[in-house]
């Protein structure tokens, strides 16, 4: 599964719903606020829900535009040419080592793994004296078998 498609998908989507649905709620309060009498207001309890109606209408729009963002970003990730966002990941991730080749040792056994191997670790996840990664923890075993329902 290609992740970034997904991503793309849900964000087209999210402008879509995001968008429609901050402009009905714009729009619905404008026309509630000029046409109906206060009375009405009152007994619907708009007059306490104004600024809440205001604010998620105006909430969903920058959620919509924050989407077009990601949506841009995307597209221009998917591009190929030279981009901010390759330049960043690149700075963050650091470029691949080319030479040095580090050479793995054999898997240890059980037996062969000291007791203080990943004592610095939670839940015993952490690295060994090689700098490769253990798990000297308990595994989680269920009480009971789930039931099929």
């Amino acid at each position: 599964m290609n992740h970034f498609k997904v991503v793309f998908a849900f964000a087209l989507i999210a402008i879509f719903l995001f968008f429609v649905l901050g402009i009905f709620l714009v729009i619905s309060f404008i026309m509630n606020a000029a046409s109906l009498e206060i009375e009405l207001q009152e007994a619907s309890n708009f007059d306490r829900w104004k600024p809440f109606i205001v604010i998620a209408g105006i909430l969903g729009i920058l959620f919509a535009i924050f989407n077009i963002y990601v949506t841009l970003t995307l597209v221009t990730l998917k591009s190929g040419k030279k981009n901010d966002v390759v330049a960043e990941m690149i700075y963050i991730l650091g470029l691949a080592t080319q030479g040095e080749v580090i050479q793995k040792s054999e898997p240890q056994t059980e037996d062969a793994v000291s007791l203080t191997e990943s004592n610095k670790s939670i839940f015993g996840l952490g690295y060994d004296s090689s700098n490769l990664w253990t798990y000297k923890g308990k595994k989680a075993t269920p009480i009971k078998e789930p039931t099929k329902s």
